[in-house]
């Protein structure tokens, strides 16, 4: 099993530090507060597709100080890889031991050593339980949120790394939070830019015909890179997990929709700079005559999904403050899920559906 410890990737930016350990199962490493630990496993079953094989799973379950546990999913990363990622929250030693009725993914064990944090790394963002209109991160550093929105920046990411310059560019206009799909499209008009792309998506086939039981690993994986990309430049990576858009093609079955949705979770939960929104514009599918597609969502298929992303993400609170995870309106300005158990903010766009329009602006100024 190799061990890795990810501050910051050089591949990413020539100034980055990419740090690396490898050792064996009861092997030991430091790792500082609040930054990313990711175990690599090898499943040893046969399994043809292990998205969707019963024994495709795997627990890791850490201990720390205090008697402090914490339960984090393994995800399926191509092949019989399997990655396991965690961030220590707290400071001195930790166990792990890993649970699958895979015999390659069962049994591992290991311990890691937290230490005090690197500078300019203040935890995972949550809203301030004292002051709940406010954001705070878990060392008690304010934080105003403005951010920039790339929504399917993950399509000409996948053909060269323009991107990066529109992250560091964001920043220099002193912007800290990049708001994206993690299931990009190529929907647009014939005459915008995005068309000009290939077309790509999470799971393997078209996007007009995906093949939600497949995933997409190169997908996937240059969506970490661009994560961690933000991470290491201070940027809030605030990922719309689903859309409602190009009549529901996103969606599935239930089953297929909840096994997405914990895939997102077990992958991404631990970066410190991941916030959540479940979906954007949730409500012109559920609520409205726009998207109409085979698998049309209701309400309740939200409210469910929601649901998941509150249970498996093991760092949604700290104490009573807690991290943002929400669902964005677009016919309307009020939160239609305030009275819900798993939002934790409201995500509010003012203005609602107008074909006249393009873009949020202008519905909002009209």
């Amino acid at each position: 099993m190799r061990l890795e410890f990810v501050p910051e990737r050089s591949k990413l930016a020539p100034l980055l530090i990419f740090a690396l350990w490898s050792c064996l199962a009861f092997g030991q490493t430091s790792v500082p507060k609040w930054s990313l630990y990711e175990a690599d496993l090898t499943a040893s079953g046969n399994a043809k597709n292990w998205y969707t094989d019963p024994h495709g799973s795997v627990t890791v379950t850490f201990s720390g100080p205090g008697g402090m546990t914490k339960s984090v999913t393994g995800f399926w990363d191509g092949g019989n890889s399997f990655k396991v990622r965690f961030t220590p929250t707290v400071e001195g030693r930790w166990t792990y031991r890993t649970s699958s009725s895979d015999a390659g993914l069962n049994g591992k064990s290991g311990q890691l050593t937290c230490v005090a944090p690197l500078a300019g790394k203040h935890g995972f963002l949550r809203i301030d339980a004292n002051h709940p209109y406010s954001f705070v991160w878990d060392d008690g550093s304010r934080y105003f949120m403005w951010g920039q929105t790339y929504y399917d920046v993950l399509q000409p990411a996948l053909v060269n790394d323009n991107w990066k310059a529109s992250v560091d560019k964001s920043l220099e206009y002193g912007m800290n939070k990049v708001r994206m799909h993690v299931y990009a499209q190529n929907f647009y008009l014939p005459n915008v830019e995005f068309t000009k792309y290939p077309d790509a998506q999470p799971y393997l086939g078209s996007s007009t015909d995906p093949e939600r039981d497949h995933l997409n690993i190169p997908y996937w994986r240059k969506l970490d890179e661009m994560v961690q990309y933000m991470y290491a430049k201070g940027m809030v990576a605030d990922l719309i997990i689903t859309n409602p858009y190009w009549d529901n093609r996103q969606f599935g079955t239930d089953q297929q929709n909840d096994r997405f949705v914990r895939y997102v979770v077990s992958r991404y939960a631990a970066y410190a700079n991941v916030i959540w929104c479940l979906a954007n514009e949730w409500d012109l599918s559920a609520t409205g005559n726009q998207y109409k597609g085979a698998h049309r969502q209701n309400r309740a298929d939200f409210e469910r999904m929601g649901t998941l992303v509150r249970k498996n993400d093991v760092w949604i609170a700290e104490g009573a403050f807690l991290r943002p995870l929400s669902i964005h309106s677009g016919t309307s300005i009020n939160f239609e899920l305030s009275g819900s158990s798993w939002p934790t903010y409201a995500i509010l766009q003012y203005g609602g559906w107008n074909p006249d329009y393009m873009n949020g602006d202008e519905w909002g100024n009209a």
